[in-house]
């Protein structure tokens, strides 16, 4: 059981930001080395990859417990209801 947090904004006009947050035990409870693992190491080469230097996924280990993830993609500023991610419509 817990609490989930999700919150979604443009940032500075050009930088979606996309953020998960959970009261759980927290990755640091369950890693040795928490957010460099395989599958998190892997999703931020396809970031790079599809977004370049503009991409990043940070995750932080919160004491007592909880982790926020936080998604940064960067946008190009369509309309005043949509948003363009290289392609692809998100609405906010």
């Amino acid at each position: 059981g817990g609490d989930l947090w999700i919150n979604a904004k443009v940032h500075n006009s050009n930088r979606l930001l996309l953020q998960v947050e959970d009261s759980g035990v927290g990755i640091s409870a369950r890693s040795s080395k928490p957010g460099f693992g395989v599958g998190l190491n892997n999703v931020k080469e396809r970031l790079s990859r599809c977004y370049g230097a503009g991409a990043e996924l940070v995750m932080e280990a919160r004491e007592p417990k909880g982790t926020p993830a936080t998604l940064v993609l960067p946008v190009e500023v369509v309309g005043a209801t949509t948003s363009t991610v290289t392609g692809q419509e998100v609405s906010h």
